[in-house]
């Protein structure tokens, strides 16, 4: 997957963003075989320039499925870490290609918008620079004039922040593209349906969620310390705790897991 940003940003390797580094190097040209993530398929190269159009041949049992086309995501949202965030989980599948949201191109939005606002700014900044599209809209919880506007705006499929975990949100991109048109009364039934869903909702502790909210905002630890009353070995092992249980390699993965549960 290729993982562009308007920017230049999220193709060069960074340390310092709190969602940790990206991958470098050119996407496969036109001759390059990459595999697939989990399976044994393989890219036969891509479509022609300004597009999101590749293929992918899957081998199964001896034989090759029909060819797959790529989607183009455009991923809008609030804040540059919820965008690192989905841009994470939507890059563990091979088919999803995250466009430029500044160019036009995509095939599918994604659209996360801040979850105690109800006027959805983001979607209609996507929708301006996009043009009305099939979406996955991830937001709170909306009024009827809302599920109204998503609607009209092109989404398929709303989502709470503590479903939109990456299984689930690369399945409703993926599906969004040929969705038929939902109506508003669907959009909040299906949104309903997922509210407290326990997904993740377990996964830190109090103190864990607001170190975690703490680094999410830019604080070091010194900071975070300063802020809380403790001292800076004191958070490092709330933090150390939290990622030994979760099998999390470090606090960027820590940060992900809770936006992931909604936690932040």
């Amino acid at each position: 997957m290729r993982l562009c940003d308007a920017g230049g940003g999220l193709d060069s390797a960074s340390s310092h963003h709190p969602l940790g580094r990206h991958r470098t190097g050119p996407p496969p040209g036109p001759e390059t075989g990459t595999r697939l993530s989990g399976g044994s398929g393989v890219l036969t190269g891509r479509g022609p320039p300004g597009t999101a159009a590749r293929t992918v041949s899957r081998a199964q049992d001896g034989g090759v499925d029909a060819n797959v086309t790529d989607l183009g995501v455009a991923v809008y949202t609030a804040d540059p870490l919820t965008r690192a965030g989905l841009i994470d989980m939507l890059s563990r599948a091979a088919v999803l290609d995250v466009v430029p949201s500044a160019r036009r191109g995509a095939d599918v939005l994604v659209v996360a918008e801040d979850p105690l606002g109800h006027d959805l700014p983001i979607l209609r900044r996507a929708v301006t620079e996009q043009g009305v599209l099939p979406g996955v809209l991830i937001a709170g919880p909306l009024p009827p004039d809302g599920h109204r506007s998503a609607v009209t705006a092109g989404v398929r499929r709303l989502l709470p922040y503590a479903a939109a975990r990456a299984e689930r949100l690369i399945a409703e991109v993926m599906a969004a593209r040929t969705a038929a048109l939902t109506s508003p009364r669907e959009l909040a039934a299906g949104y309903d349906a997922l509210v407290g869903t326990p997904e993740g909702s377990a996964l830190f502790d109090e103190r864990e969620i607001r170190v975690l909210r703490l680094i999410a905002e830019g604080r070091d630890t010194a900071e975070i310390g300063a802020e809380m009353g403790y001292s800076q070995r004191t958070v490092k092992n709330i933090l150390h705790r939290a990622q030994r249980r979760l099998a999390l390699r470090n606090r960027a993965q820590a940060v992900a897991a809770a936006i992931r549960a909604g936690l932040i």
